[in-house]
């Protein structure tokens, strides 16, 4: 998701149910009084969902909308409670089935954040069953979840789930971890148009000015990436993304806008298949769904969201005057763009189960969709746009008061602060250094093993990092935990240097960065994977402790520590390595190089 300040040049990284009214609705059913705690962060293990069957009334004109949910489950063992999500969702009818037993059920919203107790008249055995749950709920107003907008005087509804708001437009199991497939059918006016992440299978006209869409199954799911929008949308068909070698079949490509604004869709849609095709050489991996649709969504308040097949944009980012657009326009669409597809692979098609691993989600698009606007816009200097992501999250890295890129998730607070800049922003140079470090087409290598040994399903950390080390043949593991888990901007001190035997010994030493007058303790080391250019090439090593060394080949007259700024660190050497690096060396750097050689400690 790309989060909702959107730095133009920078920048990186729906609907179910209207009701027609409750005349018919029975009364809700009555709650059981908490018997037990509610969950705080993930729900209880031993339950899971195997499958949703989704119908969904959405008339955007309306107040409300209604849905019944049949979501297949299995128990490790049998039971007379269930712990699952729903927010706001006013049940009018809950049971279970298993086999041919029906089990009355009472549904309880037990804390405002929408975990829900669901106590069954008599136990429900393990095994395979299904829950069968009515509701109404209203469209939500702070846009998430399934949420209603007017532009020039038509309504709509689109949603936004990411990251727990799936609970407010259906009953489910709102975690990352529970992938499953979605069976979705959408009654709305019949004047109106209803898109879901598959394609249409069927629909049929209802009386009453309705039809009943039904969608094809999606592949398996999390419920953050499920998504609808329904309204007098504008359709346009954009050009056929054609067949690869990998892929055999076409990828239709639509705009999808507000009345009256198809048009502006053009220029999106034009470049798009491009994108696409760079993501699929790069990661050997054909696009995984069966269409592409882009949505420019009149109000939004995430700059854009990955939903599978179906990503939504705010108006500004899509809608494109090919003509009169600036180029601050230009360019953040190129950024989001390539963010959110990345996010096809890295989150959609490869699942982190739980909230502290967002950055393999974030840290991974925004890194890739620098490398795809490099490739695609060299003139945009994407290059430099990283760097300058680097620093600015070093800005906020050095306050004693940053959080680590992984770091624990335990509430529902803590899943909303894991969408930081520093997940973002730092996330993404950590992974420039060690692709840097390990060399490109190794670590390429690497990210494809990962991606093929966890795709369709769910990957932690740990799963990427042993691919990593697997790749490469060596311990790369121990040293990026030193930068996923702990807090901080190294600095890395020249400390002392002598030119003996053919080659020049840089003495080095390390400490945590931190502003002038900070309480903060400094005495923090990272296992720092360091390539210093000089005057004979580039000489990779490592630093391990609170000091070492590196031996540069033929005594050069100059050196600077970070090459090609790929390193997430600061620097200060000592006055007379830095004259001559600005006499000899300054003009022999790369424009990133040089750029990073100057910002030095700040």
């Amino acid at each position: 998701m790309k989060p909702m300040t959107i730095r133009a040049a920078l920048a990186v990284s729906a609907l179910c149910v209207a009701s027609g009214g409750c005349a018919n609705a029975r009364e809700s059913v009555p709650s059981t009084p908490m018997v037990s705690q509610p969950p705080e962060g993930k729900l209880p293990t031993g339950v899971r969902p195997t499958d949703y069957r989704l119908s969904l009334t959405i008339i955007p004109d309306q107040d409300t909308f209604s849905g019944t949910a049949v979501i297949g489950i299995e128990l490790d063992e049998a039971s007379t409670t269930i712990w699952m999500h729903g927010q706001d969702l006013n049940v009018t009818a809950i049971h279970a089935a298993h086999a041919t037993t029906r089990i009355p059920a009472l549904w309880e919203q037990q804390t405002s954040d929408g975990v829900v107790r669901v106590e069954l008249q008599e136990a429900l055995p393990a095994g395979r069953s299904t829950l069968h749950i009515e509701y109404t709920a209203r469209f939500d107003s702070p846009l998430r979840g399934l949420y209603r907008v007017e532009s020039a005087g038509d309504a709509y509804a689109f949603t936004q789930f990411e990251s727990i708001s799936a609970r407010l437009a259906f009953p489910c199991f709102d975690e990352p971890r529970f992938k499953t497939p979605f069976d979705v059918t959408l009654t709305v006016p019949d004047d109106q148009i209803a898109a879901a992440n598959t394609p249409v299978e069927q629909a049929i006209k209802l009386p009453g000015g309705l039809q009943r869409i039904s969608y094809m199954p999606t592949p398996p799911l999390p419920t953050y990436l499920v998504a609808w929008a329904v309204g007098p949308l504008d359709v346009v068909s954009g050009p056929t993304i054609p067949p690869t070698e990998g892929r055999p079949f076409p990828v239709p490509l639509r705009g999808i806008a507000a009345k009256g604004k198809g048009a502006q869709l053009a220029y999106a849609l034009e470049r798009t298949g491009k994108f696409v095709a760079v993501l699929e050489d790069y990661f050997g991996i054909p696009y995984p769904y069966r269409k592409l649709d882009l949505v420019a969504v009149p109000d939004f308040a995430a700059g854009a969201m990955e939903n599978v097949g179906l990503i939504t944009f705010r108006e500004w980012l899509l809608l494109i005057d090919g003509e009169h657009a600036t180029q601050s326009q230009r360019r953040a669409f190129t950024y989001v763009l390539a963010h959110e597809l990345a996010h096809q692979w890295f989150g959609n098609l490869v699942t982190m189960p739980w909230w502290d691993d967002i950055w393999l989600n974030e840290s991974f698009a925004t890194w890739m969709g620098n490398k795809v606007v490099q490739t695609l816009h060299p003139e945009y200097r994407s290059d430099l746009g990283s760097l300058a992501s680097a620093h600015r999250a070093m800005g906020l890295d050095n306050l004693t008061s940053a959080r680590s890129i992984q770091q624990p998730v335990l509430t529902s607070h803590d899943i909303h602060n894991a969408f930081s800049a520093i997940t973002y922003e730092k996330g993404g140079a950590v992974l420039g250094m060690f692709e840097r470090w390990m060399g490109a087409d190794v670590f390429r290598q690497a990210i494809g093993v990962y991606l093929h040994r966890h795709q369709g399903g769910t990957a932690t950390s740990g799963d990427l990092l042993a691919a990593l080390d697997e790749a490469s043949n060596r311990d790369v593991t121990t040293p990026f935990l030193t930068f996923l888990t702990q807090p901080g901007v190294p600095l890395i001190s020249g400390v002392a240097e002598s030119c003996a035997g053919g080659s020049r010994r840089v003495q080095l030493a390390q400490q945590r960065d931190l502003p002038l007058g900070s309480p903060g303790a400094a005495g923090q080391t990272w296992e720092m994977p360091l390539c210093v250019r000089h005057e004979a090439g580039t000489t990779c090593g490592f630093l391990q402790g609170a000091e070492g060394h590196i031996d540069l080949p033929g005594c050069p007259g100059w050196w600077m520590p970070n090459e090609a700024g790929a390193g997430y660190f600061r620097f200060s050497v000592f006055p007379a390595a830095l004259e001559s690096h600005r006499k000899k060396g300054c003009r022999k750097l790369s424009e990133r190089g040089a750029v990073a050689g100057a910002e030095r400690d700040g």
